[in-house]
């Protein structure tokens, strides 16, 4: 892949996203990571470091107000603001590929549209299906008009879907819901989510909220066969497990080292960044 300029967007301006960005950046290309200043949720490491990238810049947009996260007429106005802030920043930046992630749909027309403006593949990096959650939850809020609504959000939603270039699914589940409506398989990849590994706090294993929180059944256990899973309350499958383990130091050390390698690969940003610059390639 030669050397290209990249606008990547994040809306919501999660960890690993801006890590994918330096790490596209370390490999030669101009990198503008763009994300939504005003959009409330936890954010990652986006301010410059010392030893970022030559090429690597972070730009945040604004809405002009406080975002109205609760009120749906509201927010869709101030969602294809932002829109239009992506927008401006295509048009400034000029990119050869455009990646998209955590847009809403409102942000997302805008936004695909300006990279077809100015020559720019498109890349959908697809967390949710937006429309099946409006689907479920705007015909409750508008009982009137919310069905209607809700059938626009899935026009909209997979006709974006379509007309991208290239479509990173970050799990096989979609590929399925996906061709159904009409994307071409070969136009998917499915790239599973990860963690910045280096930024990861570290704390003690054995802990008050681990005890209480952590979820059993995890299929990623299941499909690395890192260990053993059941559902709450299954006490007779945890005691069994258990046993088992103990009784088996062999398969102890076979399962963990599967679990640490499962972690090693799939956070490795080097190959994440491989994959990445193929879906680039291939846009």
């Amino acid at each position: 892949m030669g050397l290209v300029k990249i606008l990547l967007a994040d809306y919501s301006g999660h960890p690993f996203q801006v890590q994918l960005a330096r790490e596209l950046a370390r490999r030669g290309h101009t990198v503008r990571h763009v994300y939504s200043a005003s959009f409330q949720t936890p954010k990652g490491n986006l301010t410059h470091q010392p030893g970022d990238p030559e090429g690597f810049e972070i730009v945040p947009v604004r809405n002009v107000a406080v975002f109205a996260k609760g009120t749906f007429y509201a927010r869709r106005r101030q969602e294809i603001e932002i829109g239009h802030a992506f927008a401006r920043q295509v048009a400034d930046f000029r990119p050869d590929a455009v990646v998209s992630n955590n847009a809403p749909l409102d942000t997302q027309r805008v936004f695909q549209k300006a990279a077809s403006r100015y020559g720019a593949k498109f890349v959908f990096w697809l967390q949710d299906i937006y429309s099946e959650a409006i689907s479920r939850v705007i015909p409750r809020k508008l009982p009137v008009a919310g069905h209607a609504i809700a059938a626009w959000y899935r026009h909209l939603e997979f006709s974006m879907l379509k007309s991208s270039d290239r479509i990173v699914a970050i799990t096989q589940d979609f590929v399925p819901i996906l061709t159904a409506k009409g994307v071409a398989s070969d136009r998917i990849a499915v790239i599973e989510n990860w963690a910045p590994a280096d930024e990861l706090p570290h704390y003690p294993r054995d802990n008050d909220w681990a005890a209480s929180n952590m979820p059993e059944g995890l299929r990623i256990i299941e499909r690395n066969e890192a260990g053993f899973t059941g559902a709450p309350g299954e006490d007779a499958v945890l005691l069994g497990a258990l046993a088992c383990l103990a009784a088996e130091p062999d398969l102890r050390k076979r399962l963990g080292d599967n679990g640490r390698a499962y972690a090693h690969k799939t956070f490795d940003i080097g190959e994440i960044g491989d994959r990445f610059c193929a879906v680039l390639q291939d846009a």
